[in-house]
């Protein structure tokens, strides 16, 4: 079963609307009361439709942190997944965009059952 909270729709409409129209009051009102549920006394301003929408991506960060949702903003965005270096274990090199593990291949059980892939 998928769960979807609140402040992921407001932030995925936020993203769509800085995205088609550049530096958008609305965008900007949902990414504020995103914002002020955790800290009322920040309220978060931009100048450009880039800052706004890496405002935005920020935002995402911190709120879905450690619920498996930033590498698929990064897949779909096109943006590089970023190297990991684990306490105690093998450091994990970045991956850019057009590298062959970019998008991870479909599961072997897939392709087994499902003969129309």
């Amino acid at each position: 079963m998928s769960v979807i909270r609140y402040a992921q729709v407001l932030l995925n409409l936020a993203e769509d609307l800085a995205q088609k129209n550049g530096l958008d009051s609305r965008a900007l009102d949902l990414l504020n009361a995103v914002r002020k549920r955790s800290d009322s006394s920040t309220t978060l301003i931009s100048s450009t439709k880039e800052e706004l929408v890496n405002l935005i991506w920020q935002e995402r960060n911190i709120e879905f942190l450690g619920e498996g949702v930033q590498n698929i903003d990064l897949v779909r965005t096109l943006r590089p997944i970023p190297a990991k270096i684990p306490t105690g274990g093998t450091p994990i090199p970045s991956v850019n965009l057009g590298e062959s593990n970019y998008i991870w291949p479909l599961p072997n059980s897939e392709t087994l059952y499902n003969k129309d892939l």
